[in-house]
């Protein structure tokens, strides 16, 4: 991959100040689960979503490129609301399934992704936690598990972050743990059930200015 393609995505200041939480945590998975780069997109229906998230340009391409040729892994695991796991996408069985998309995304450099549907604790479907490798290689049990575990945390902290009059989040922290995110003091729950703090974000001016140009 090109230093172009793999440069870090620079956040706006109102991605820093409203998905505190969703931006650490992407990093986060990134690392502990050994991808190159990690994207969170919240879906309004199979043909419309917003880019909520990437911790790099490379990771903010393929979620483009997926809508843009309406194919992909990150559709894929959002309209089955089943992980889609391809750890080689020069095989026939991705680049048959996803003829304009496969092609495309080996120009990125990424030879490998792996998506999770992301949901409410009520089952809804919200969106999708993507993650891409430059090399081929399965994920491990535990990093399986790990990618997983992120996923079930990033569902309803985005959409609180987003809209904390809506959704309060409360995350189980045996959830968190399994997933071995590292929250700062102020933010770890002490006990089941323990609300996360919530973001004070002018809501109102950042979706104005982010669903203007909804993809």
């Amino acid at each position: 991959m090109s230093a172009e393609q793999n440069q870090t995505r620079p956040d706006d200041d109102h991605t820093v100040s409203l998905l505190t939480r969703t931006r650490i945590l992407c990093g986060q998975c990134s690392d502990v689960v050994g991808v190159d780069g990690a994207a969170v997109a919240v879906f309004a229906s199979d043909t419309s979503r917003d880019l909520m998230y990437a911790t790099d340009i490379t990771a903010e391409r393929i979620d483009e490129l997926e809508f843009t040729r309406g194919e992909g892994p990150g559709l894929a695991a959002y309209r089955s609301s089943v992980p889609e796991l391809h750890p080689d996408l020069t095989e026939p069985a991705a680049t048959t399934r996803w003829p304009m998309f496969a092609p495309e995304i080996f120009d990125l450099g990424v030879r490998a992704v792996f998506a999770f549907p992301l949901r409410m604790f009520n089952g809804a479907r919200i969106g999708v936690l993507e993650l891409h490798r430059t090399q081929p290689g399965r994920l491990d049990a535990q990093h399986y598990r790990a990618a997983a575990n992120y996923a079930a945390a990033l569902g309803p902290i985005v959409v609180e972050e987003l809209d904390p009059s809506r959704h309060p989040t409360v995350i189980d922290p045996a959830c968190l743990r399994a997933a071995r995110c590292t929250w700062p003091p102020e933010w770890r729950p002490s006990s089941f059930g323990s609300l996360l703090p919530m973001p004070s974000p002018d809501y109102g001016r950042w979706r104005s200015r982010n669903t203007a140009g909804s993809r």
